[in-house]
Parts: C-alpha cells; sequence; structure tokens
C-alpha cells in the first residue's frame, strides 16, 4: 500500500512489512504539510475567482432595469407620436369636409344673389311701371323697396359670413401646417437621438467593451495590456497598437499549443476592425497555398497545401504577423 500526495509518494508499506516496525520521519511529515498548505492556496483562488464572477454578475443585473427604462420611454414616445399622427389625419379629414360644406354654401349663396339681381331688376320694372299710379301703389312699391333693402342687408350679410368662414378655413390651414411641421420636427428629433445614440456607442466602444467582457476571466486576469476597471480606460489601451500585436501573439501561441482560441479570435477581429484605418492595417486574406512569408504551420512544415486557417494574420506596413495554419498530411 502506498501513500501519496500529489504526485510523489511519501512512503509505501507492502504486506510483508506489517511485521516490521513502520516509521514516518520528520521529513515525511514536513511534505504532507506542505502539500496540505498548497491545498489551502488553490481553494483560496477559486473562492477568489468565483467572487470576482459573481460580482460581475450582479453588474450586469442592475444594468437591466436602466435598459428597460430606455425601452419603454422609447416605445411611449413613439405611441404618442402615433396618436398625435392619428389627431392630426382626423382634424384633416374633418378641414376637408367643412370646405366641402362651405364650396356648397357658397353655390347656393350665388344661386340666391342671382336670383335677386333679377328680382331688383322685376322690381324697378314695376317701378318706372307704376309712377303714375295713386300713393297706395307708391306705398307698395315703397314696401317693395324695403324688402329690396332688407334683401340686400341679408345679401351683405351672408357675404360677410362667408368671409369669416373663408378665414376660420385659413386659420384652420394655419393650424394644420403648424401641427404637421411639430410632428415633422419631432419625428426629426427622434431620429436624430437614435441616431446620436448609435454613434455614441459606436464611438465609446461599447460593443467590444462587452464582448471583452465576456473573454476568460483568467485571460483577462493576465494579458496586462488591456486596462478594463472603467470603459475609458479600456477604449485608450484597447485602441494601442502594441496592445493588439501582444494580443495576436497570445493568440498564435495558445493555438500552438492547441487551445481553444474562439472567443479571443472573435474579439481580435472586431478590434483590428477598430484599429485598420487608424494605423493602416492589412488583413492576410486565406489562401490554400502556403507561402512562408506570410503563414506559419502549427505543425512547424514549412511547404504543402494549406488545409485549414486556424487564425489570421495582418501586415503593419511590410511587417507581416503571419497567419497561423494546418498543411496536410
Amino acid at each position: 500500500m502506498a501513500i501519496d500526495i500529489g504526485d510523489k509518494v511519501l512512503f509505501e508499506i507492502r504486506a510483508t512489512d506489517f511485521m516490521k516496525e513502520i516509521i514516518i520521519t520528520k521529513d515525511d511529515i514536513e511534505k504532507i504539510v506542505r502539500a496540505l498548505v498548497k491545498l489551502d492556496d488553490k481553494i483560496e483562488s477559486i473562492t477568489n475567482k468565483l467572487n470576482e464572477i459573481d460580482t460581475e454578475n450582479k453588474t450586469e443585473i442592475k444594468k437591466i432595469p436602466l435598459l428597460e427604462s430606455q425601452n419603454k420611454s422609447l416605445s411611449n414616445d413613439k405611441q404618442r407620436l402615433e396618436g398625435e399622427k392619428e389627431e392630426l389625419s382626423e382634424n384633416l379629414r374633418n378641414e376637408k369636409s367643412q370646405n366641402d360644406q362651405l364650396k356648397s354654401d357658397n353655390k347656393a349663396l350665388t344661386q340666391q344673389i342671382d336670383n335677386l339681381k333679377g328680382v331688383n331688376t322685376e322690381l324697378n320694372s314695376q317701378n318706372e311701371a307704376l309712377t303714375s299710379k295713386l300713393t297706395d301703389e307708391k306705398r307698395k312699391k315703397e314696401e317693395l323697396s324695403e324688402n329690396l333693402r332688407s334683401e340686400k342687408s341679408q345679401n351683405d350679410q351672408l357675404k360677410s359670413d362667408k368671409i369669416g368662414l373663408t378665414q376660420q378655413i385659413d386659420n384652420l390651414k394655419g393650424e394644420n401646417r403648424d401641427l404637421n411641421s411639430k410632428n415633422q420636427d419631432l419625428n426629426s428629433k427622434l431620429t436624430d437621438e437614435k441616431r446620436k445614440n448609435d454613434k455614441l456607442n459606436k464611438d465609446i466602444n461599447t460593443d467590444l467593451f462587452n464582448l471583452y467582457k465576456q473573454l476568460p476571466a483568467d485571460f483577462r486576469q493576465n494579458f496586462s495590456y488591456i486596462k478594463a476597471d472603467t470603459q475609458m480606460k479600456f477604449i485608450i489601451t484597447s485602441g494601442d497598437k502594441t496592445t493588439l500585436i501582444n494580443l495576436y501573439e497570445h493568440i498564435k501561441n495558445e493555438a500552438k499549443n492547441n487551445k481553444d482560441i474562439s472567443q479571443l479570435s472573435e474579439f481580435f477581429d472586431e478590434l483590428f476592425e477598430i484599429q485598420r484605418d487608424i494605423y493602416g492595417l492589412e488583413r492576410i486574406e486565406a489562401s490554400s497555398e502556403f507561402d512562408e512569408s506570410n503563414h506559419t504551420d502549427l505543425g512547424g512544415k514549412s511547404r504543402g497545401k494549406i488545409e485549414k486557417t486556424i487564425f489570421k494574420g495582418f501586415k503593419d506596413g511590410k511587417k507581416p504577423y503571419k497567419s497561423v495554419v494546418k498543411i496536410g498530411e
């Protein structure tokens, strides 16, 4: 029977030794103590990492109510604008209906005026014929004249009412134009705010920052070129070309050690797109032919057909940072 800690055997007891005296030395005891201390250190390290993950999760959860509030506010603005738009449409239909009614009234008034003109002509003719008649006839004539004046007064009143109605229509049209203008302004402001929000997120690399926070904790802890205590520190440190180059070297080494680089590679691709135009960088495109100046093989081969591109490299001016590939058998 053997007793071991880790990969080291402290002492061994054979069946044939039961009859012998078993001696555990002071050195054996010290080894056991050191092994237990190392075990405590590992437990403490794992506990710290679990606490870090729990803190990050709580931080992300706190952001959820703010995002839900922003989304609800935008939905309320949209619903309110749609209600205002429907109200404007209803006002426009009412205005059109009133306009049609006024046209009809105007046509009727015009007909009445024509009729009154005919009556006026007829009365003038009768007046000339009845000039020689008796006072009673004159009285009748005067009565008719008074009626004519009354009709004319009514006609003038109708004309005045028409002018007032026309002015009301013009006022309604002006109000309608103002409402349309306000609606357009609101839509324009909403579009501008959305565009500003999208531009702000892009300018401060929010998506890249969120992608970085999803990377393995051990990488974020050990890769010292990126500081992510705040988003501003992240923007500054991740925007340095030295960071991109060292990230490339790290991923290349991980690939050569057959480790999963999918998350790191995705983050690298996004970071490269941001730095591409700033530093004039160029990506090395995938190829089926191995080129020693642009490619490095996982197995150390120097020629052959490329079976798979593991990680795409890039060029900084004339200096290449080679793509990691796998050459077929």
